[in-house]
């Protein structure tokens, strides 16, 4: 008799109550090999050179794209997307790591019809090249990019974009990643369940 893993047990509990899964994809199923610390302090010097505004205090890129577009709209989400673009496209994806619970997760919950979801602030050609790079193409029906939303996570227009393609209810869906001042603070603006990937 075969014993049930984890990912199964975890599957079957969320295939009963829901029935769409929402994923980050940096540090929740894979840790994208992409320089964020070298990333943080040319994005930094060119927020506060061009907006003038203080990041003291923000310590993740996302986080000050996400603070700075909050303050001075559309015109610096362009910008700054131009940056995110131009960085992401120079990164070698080959050396990520991926995080196979994750992964296994989202086999045995595509076994279970449960549709699978991607919300990522990487642009939506990082999350495809990715996926390809490493033969997982199949483990995502829909994937929403930083540009695709329209801004980046905490800003909820992405995981609300999924929800409009699936229509489906927030109480039908739940969302998994990394980071609670993005990806729960997103999930939770639409009254989306939300656990932590450490949790899996």
């Amino acid at each position: 008799m075969q014993s049930t893993t984890n990912a199964e047990t975890l599957a079957e509990q969320i295939a009963r109550e829901k029935e769409l899964v929402i994923f980050d994809l940096d540090k929740t199923i894979a840790t994208l090999s992409i320089d964020w610390v070298a990333y943080r302090p040319l994005i930094k010097e060119f927020i506060e050179s061009t907006f003038g505004i203080e990041l003291d205090g923000l310590t993740r890129a996302d986080e000050m794209e996400a603070f700075t577009i909050e303050k001075k709209g559309l015109s610096a989400y362009r910008q700054l997307l131009e940056r995110r673009i131009e960085y992401e496209a120079k990164a070698d994806l080959s050396d990520s790591i991926l995080n196979l619970q994750a992964i296994e997760l989202i086999y045995q919950l595509r076994a279970r019809k449960v549709s699978i979801a991607i919300s990522s602030n990487n642009t939506f050609r990082t999350i495809n090249r990715f996926l390809q790079q490493f033969g997982l193409e199949d483990i995502a029906d829909y994937s929403v990019g930083v540009d695709t939303a329209g801004a980046p996570k905490p800003d909820p227009k992405g995981v609300q974009m999924i929800l409009t393609h699936y229509k489906i209810n927030p109480n039908q869906a739940l969302f998994i990643g990394d980071n609670d001042s993005t990806d729960r603070e997103a999930a939770e603006a639409l009254n989306i369940d939300y656990r932590d990937v450490k949790e899996i």
